[in-house]
């Protein structure tokens, strides 16, 4: 009984989604980050993202679309890794190209909710090293299946300076040197720029 009652409430959650192709539309995306600070001489840094979009679809891969993504970023070289997680807020407007590809961009809005550190193993609180907003310009392509499902590759380009000169730091430990943590940030700075790979489903 259950196991029908599931398949039922699957296949109608497709069906519907079949027909909701154009119109307003919402659902759950999930994916990977690949984050980097500009001109900081460190490497990019694996993260997840996640969250909701909303949009109005005039056609299955033509219209306009919000969303709110937790998203970890960050950077990473030898002896140090840089955490700064955010909220983003993409606005795009999505281009078809054919049948449910698409090409889409616009801005993105981003809030900063924490920024930590980790030296040579060792958890550090970062207080204000990293800016609370920041703005850039997300371009992509993305295909919509008829079903619901919808994937996606995409590249944001940092539009502000997020790294503050003045900062002061917690070292959860205790056994980090104020030298060896000034030393090791001393070249950070730069703008964020972040690869995603996503996936979600449309209602």
């Amino acid at each position: 009984m259950k196991k029908l009652l599931f398949l039922t409430l699957f296949f109608s959650a497709v069906a519907f989604s079949a027909n909701a192709q154009s119109g307003f539309g919402w659902g759950p995306r999930i994916g990977f980050n690949a984050s980097k600070i500009t001109r900081s001489r460190a490497n990019s840094k694996l993260g997840l993202n996640g969250g909701l979009f909303a949009g109005y679809n005039f056609t299955r891969s033509f219209g306009i679309e919000v969303a709110a993504l937790y998203s970890q970023q960050g950077a990473e070289r030898e002896g140090l890794k840089l955490k700064a997680n955010y909220m983003n807020f993409p606005v795009v407007v999505k281009i078809p190209i054919f049948l449910g590809l698409h090409a889409f961009g616009g801005p993105q809005f981003s809030a900063r909710l924490t920024g930590k550190a980790n030296v040579t193993g060792t958890k550090i609180k970062i207080k204000n090293m990293f800016k609370t907003w920041d703005t850039g310009v997300m371009v992509g392509l993305g295909y919509q299946f008829k079903f619901g499902l919808n994937i996606g590759t995409n590249y944001t380009f940092g539009l502000t300076n997020i790294v503050n000169k003045d900062y002061s730091y917690k070292d959860l430990v205790g056994i980090v040197k104020p030298e060896t943590l000034n030393e090791l940030l001393a070249d950070f700075k730069g703008k964020n720029g972040t690869w995603q790979l996503t996936v979600g489903w449309r209602f």
